[in-house]
């Protein structure tokens, strides 16, 4: 008989493969497969007969079905402007100087945070256009959430997803990085260069007030940085990459840039939830999520799955693709 845990990633991806039309018919689904494999017995305990196995088998379906109902629509769209996940060169931090000799570990949700801020503070953006980006990485945040949290096993980007947190709640509700206000900003800033300058100008100087104020030695280590001054770090080095990409006389026009920001996010986004099936399956294993919980993130996700299945820049080894890093190595030696 299988272990419990195989026997929990049978059922899903054999739930997966239902939600995503791979099987025949249902009524062949019934007939063929042999239910009791995914059923766990205690030693002496009488089998479940085939019509309570079945049973379970429907509500299941059904709780797919309510997820399905679920799915996150601005996410999706979003998504669609996956491209070959370049945009991940966008955030690699050996492209940019530091203000600091050590820099803290990268999370999944720092980045996107900080590209939507950015890309929220542009002016000449229609401001539906503004929303719709805030909905969808709003949306996305929460699977990247529970990918990072079941991910990070050492606990090394704890300050950098609270940092992430932090900034995302400013961003959302109050339309402000840390203390400065986006409109402020977009209002301030004749282009998306000027916008860009100025957000590299504000974030740089909360690193270097940092820096001076701070004599304690424990600081070096980035682990023990403020969330303030990680996120100004992501900041910094985001908007200066962004300008030495753009430098020059051929500048995107706002909403050019605006929405290959869009893009970098989506293919940030999309790298970060290729991880999302491999971490469900986990969480069962762990008993951390139960089969019903499990069902219904199926159904919420099953367009986001069937997306992620059309690159094949996505079907990376889940060893390659658990952080950011890992994905911006194997970016680099793909493109």
């Amino acid at each position: 008989m299988l272990p419990v845990h195989d026997k929990t990633e049978e059922f899903i991806r054999h739930s997966t493969s239902r939600v995503h039309g791979i099987s025949e018919s249902e009524s062949e689904l019934r007939s063929e497969l042999d239910l009791s494999r995914y059923v766990l017995l205690l030693e002496d305990e009488v089998e479940l007969p085939q019509r309570i196995q079945i049973n379970i088998c429907n509500e299941v379906d059904k709780l797919i079905q309510t997820g399905k109902k679920q799915q996150p629509k601005n996410l999706i769209s979003l998504l669609h402007k996956i491209g070959n996940f370049s945009g991940l060169k966008e955030v690699d931090r050996n492209q940019v100087p530091s203000l600091h000799s050590q820099e803290p570990p990268k999370c999944w949700s720092l980045p996107l945070v900080t590209l939507t801020s950015i890309a929220s503070a542009f002016p000449n953006i229609p401001k539906h256009k503004v929303k719709w980006l805030l909905q969808s990485v709003d949306e996305g945040l929460f699977y990247v959430n529970l990918i990072e949290k079941s991910l990070d096993k050492k606990g090394n980007l704890v300050n950098s997803r609270h940092a992430a947190d932090a900034i995302w709640v400013g961003v959302e509700l109050y339309s402000k990085w840390q203390d400065n206000d986006l409109h402020e900003t977009s209002r301030k800033g004749g282009n998306s260069k000027e916008t860009l300058q100025e957000l590299s100008k504000q974030a740089e100087m909360t690193i270097i007030d940092f820096k001076r104020e701070v004599k304690d030695f424990l600081m070096d280590n980035p682990l023990n940085w403020p969330v303030k001054v990680i996120a100004a770090n992501s900041m910094y080095r985001i908007c200066q990459r962004l300008l030495m990409a753009y430098e020059g006389d051929l500048l995107p026009t706002d909403e050019e840039l605006f929405e290959q920001l869009c893009n970098m996010i989506a293919n940030i986004m999309a790298a970060c939830l290729t991880n999302l099936m491999h971490v469900i399956i986990m969480k069962c294993h762990e008993q951390k999520i139960t089969v019903r919980q499990a069902a219904l993130l199926l159904g919420e996700t099953e367009e986001i799955l069937r997306i992620l299945q059309q690159h094949t820049a996505a079907r990376s080894n889940p060893d390659e693709s658990e952080f950011i890093e890992k994905w911006c190595n194997l970016i680099k030696r793909k493109y």
